[in-house]
């Protein structure tokens, strides 16, 4: 039997989409944060995709509590969380990535049972087992299931270190307190820097085992740009003084 709505605390979904067809994704969250039976809203931003993307995914705001908002041009990976996070309603936020795919059907109450003032709950992210049929994507592949897929447990030793943004949890007032940095451009270490400010900030972060499987497996090619990308945001955050708690810094330094 379902509870009271009015028993539980209130939350916004909040997905940036860039090129995904998040249809699959925003149904099964819909469904859900249904069965969860607290007051819910799911809202969707489209950071500039192609024309066909938005076409698809437009269909989506006829689910009810689902609200569908496309920008005038692409803002980057910060200013549209920023974004999202400025036009949710409720209380408490989940922030996830949008090439993912829900692993258990009460992925909302699982959240939601875990709720504490004041802290920031992640979930975690796993990978499909099987080796994917292309082999442009072992890489990728290969690597988020050695460096990315951790457990609880696992996590719980570095609490702030490695922070993933593809899928969190967080109270709103400590969201539009730590903006992500819009001075991050391109691909990397946005997340990083979210999770050192969280730790400046005293701010918890309490893990649990409650994933988000990653779908966007990309070529190597792709894979290995990206991650030259991220390089340079961290080139450019030393040069501002930041010095961000990843392996590659420790290794240089």
């Amino acid at each position: 039997m379902m509870e009271n709505a009015d028993s539980h605390p209130s939350l916004s979904i909040l997905i940036p989409v860039y090129n995904q067809d998040v249809r699959a994704l925003v149904a099964d969250l819909h469904q859900s944060a249904s069965a969860w039976g607290g007051h819910f809203e799911i809202r969707v931003a489209d950071d500039g995709s192609a024309p066909e993307t938005r076409r698809m995914n437009a269909s989506i705001s006829s689910l009810p509590g689902v609200a569908y908002r496309e920008m005038p041009h692409n803002v980057g990976r910060s200013a549209i969380r920023n974004a999202l996070i400025s036009w949710a309603r409720y209380p408490y936020l989940i922030l996830m990535d949008a090439d993912s795919a829900v692993v258990r059907p009460d992925y909302v109450s699982a959240y939601m049972r875990e709720v504490i003032p004041d802290t920031v709950i992640c979930g975690g992210r796993t990978y499909a087992p099987e080796r994917p049929s292309d082999p442009s994507l072992h890489l990728h592949w290969r690597y988020g299931r050695r460096r990315e897929q951790r457990t609880a447990t696992q996590r719980k030793a570095k609490p702030w270190h490695g922070f993933q943004t593809n899928n969190y949890l967080i109270p709103a007032d400590i969201a539009k307190q730590l903006p992500f940095d819009e001075q991050l451009v391109g691909y990397g270490h946005e997340d990083s820097l979210f999770g050192l400010r969280l730790q400046e900030s005293n701010i918890a972060v309490h893990h649990i085992d409650n994933p988000l499987c990653h779908l966007g497996l990309e070529r190597a090619d792709v894979f290995l740009d990206k991650h030259s990308q991220a390089i340079n945001n961290l080139t450019r955050l030393y040069h501002r003084g930041i010095i961000l708690p990843v392996r590659l810094m420790d290794i240089w330094m």
